[in-house]
């Protein structure tokens, strides 16, 4: 495919927001008010490429039970130029949450029934991984807290007071946030008319007037095909936008599985546990055969990228995050600090310009120099410190400009 349509690359960035309190520590309600400023802001900056929108529900989020940073964060935001447009931002990993990652990433065995709210047909056996479920149930209760929008109400509550007709609800989440927006949607779509007892939680739209869609990027399969089948069926729409070249999205369903843990072999960058796929895709049959939601995925090619290929773990992140940064990107969008990894960086101070050109090396003439009093004579070439040669007609200096000169041929160029 060429590229997404506006209306998902919006839906896209105004999700991911969601994830803006990432490794940051704090009180929940430190946390919350950190993150609904700065979602407002980046709104707010945006405002040109996504148009005018605004959170009308929380951020809510869950504290690790370890340590005082995020697990689980959610948001609404309305579109003030379409005010029926909604979209539910659900945040993904945070990275050093070892609960998420235990309890919600791997946590795939054994499958178990999906609370749906009303019946699924016969035919279909409706299940979800644990961990799916685990953090679907963290979703349905968190509630808006502080001076925030909808303070005191869960969001399906929230949801009761919102006028019905024609309004669209985008359930949106990247990576572990796309696996939890499929569930997460689709238990919405079920509680609104009627719950498990009707008696004590009514549903939050009798009619089933709003049309609710689900908008997943980059995330493991929640369940098996009869989960896939049911959420296709029951919402308005399942879109699922995936990188060819990204490991994450080929879990849990053991042939994607497979072909992943060998994507990057031919590029000289093997995977170093490749038995670990093996294991998960056993696992994955094992647990019943999980199925990718939304079988008209769609995949976008993915490039090998040589600014990332010094490790494996690397480009797996380059592909699991950048790739899509640059793919839902949109002309003078502020995309904010730490969703974009940092490649094989070269920082050219005056001392390593010495050292090439002295040695016969050409360095690139349109990247800034740092100041010569900026620090110790320590270089840092393609992210590795460099101890500054004492002497630039040394050994050392020679090699050096010599290694440099190889990496910059081998990559085509520098990256500043």
């Amino acid at each position: 495919m060429t590229s997404p349509s506006l209306p998902d690359k919006i839906s896209f960035w105004v999700s991911l927001y969601a994830n803006l309190a990432a490794e940051r520590e704090g009180t929940r309600d430190g946390l919350e008010s950190y993150l609904h400023d700065e979602i407002t802001s980046y709104l707010e900056r945006n405002r040109e490429q996504l148009g005018s929108w605004r959170v009308v529900w929380g951020p809510s989020v869950k504290l690790s039970p370890l340590q005082p940073i995020v697990t689980n964060a959610m948001y609404l935001a309305q579109s003030q130029e379409d005010p029926s447009r909604y979209v539910v931002g659900i945040a993904g990993t945070n990275p050093p949450d070892t609960v998420a990652w235990i309890f919600q990433n791997f946590n795939i065995l054994p499958q178990i029934g999906f609370v749906r709210g009303v019946q699924a047909p016969e035919r279909w056996q409706v299940k979800v991984s644990p961990g799916a479920a685990t953090g679907l149930n963290v979703l349905k209760k968190l509630t808006a807290g502080g001076d925030r929008p909808g303070v005191g109400s869960t969001l399906r509550d929230f949801l009761k007071d919102l006028p019905k007709d024609g309004v669209s609800i985008t359930v949106g989440g990247h990576s572990l946030g796309g696996t939890l927006a499929s569930v997460f949607g689709l238990w919405l779509r079920n509680t609104q008319k009627t719950t498990l007892v009707p008696a004590l939680l009514p549903g939050w739209d009798i009619q089933e007037n709003a049309a609710i869609s689900v908008l997943s990027t980059g995330g493991p399969t929640p369940g098996n095909a009869g989960f896939a089948e049911y959420l296709g069926e029951r919402l308005d729409a399942v879109t699922r936008y995936s990188n060819s070249l990204d490991v994450v999205p080929n879990s849990w369903e053991p042939p994607s599985m497979q072909a992943a843990a060998r994507y990057y072999d031919e590029h000289g960058v093997p995977n170093p546990v490749p038995g670990l796929f093996h294991a998960a895709a056993a696992w994955s049959w094992a647990a019943g055969r999980y199925r990718h939601i939304a079988p008209d995925a769609l995949s976008f090619k993915g490039s090998f990228s040589h600014d990332h290929a010094g490790k494996w773990g690397t480009q797996v992140r380059y592909q699991h995050q950048d790739a899509y940064a640059e793919f839902f990107d949109i002309d003078g969008l502020d995309i904010p600090e730490g969703f974009l990894t940092e490649g094989n960086e070269t920082i050219w101070t005056p001392e390593l310009k010495a050292v090439l050109e002295r040695n016969g090396v050409e360095a690139p003439a349109d990247l800034a120099e740092v100041s010569a009093d900026s620090g110790p004579p320590v270089l840092v070439v393609l992210d590795q410190p460099v101890q500054a040669p004492d002497e630039l007609d040394s050994p050392e200096a020679g090699e050096l400009a010599r290694w440099i000169e190889a990496e910059l041929n081998d990559s085509g160029g520098a990256q500043g």
